[in-house]
């Protein structure tokens, strides 16, 4: 367990999420002042890394071909690497400073997930509560949910 949080940790280092890249976009509560840009960008000893806004616009990005977005709450991105798909291991964060709302998840679909072959995929979605059948909680896909992906 200690490996994968130093894993998780240096690769967040590698991705300038901590330090660099907090003073790069500049205040962590003006969202707005961020533009989405181009794939590229992203530096590091990752295999594959990209950090997308709420809605699927790419901030920064390190071996991705494309990066799409069928449906709420779904985004199929393509490798630049295909043996990323065979033998990559993967993890997602939620971006909260570029989120909206609370509650907000995102996985990793490994193998593309409900996308077309050659994609790997990250599913968001918002938890709500009561609303049920039941007046239990709800999970729902949901496109305010930004995230960072990064494979191994």
């Amino acid at each position: 367990m200690r490996a994968l949080k130093i894993a998780v940790i240096g690769c967040a280092i590698a991705l300038g999420v901590v330090g660099v890249g907090v003073a790069a976009r500049g205040s962590r509560n003006a969202p707005a002042a961020v533009t989405p840009h181009a794939l590229g960008g992203a530096a590091g000893e990752a295999r594959l890394a990209i950090w997308v806004d709420a809605g699927g616009g790419v901030f920064r990005s390190k071996g991705v071909s494309s990066i799409s977005h069928p449906a709420i709450g779904r985004y199929c991105i393509t490798p630049t690497d295909p043996s990323v798909l065979s033998n990559g291991v993967g993890v997602v964060s939620v971006d909260w400073d570029d989120s909206s709302g609370n509650g907000l998840y995102a996985f990793w679909g490994g193998a593309g997930f409900q996308c077309s072959a050659g994609t790997t995929s990250v599913r968001t979605f918002l938890l709500r509560s009561g609303g049920g059948g039941g007046g239990g909680p709800q999970v729902n896909p949901s496109d305010n949910v930004a995230f960072t992906l990064v494979i191994e």
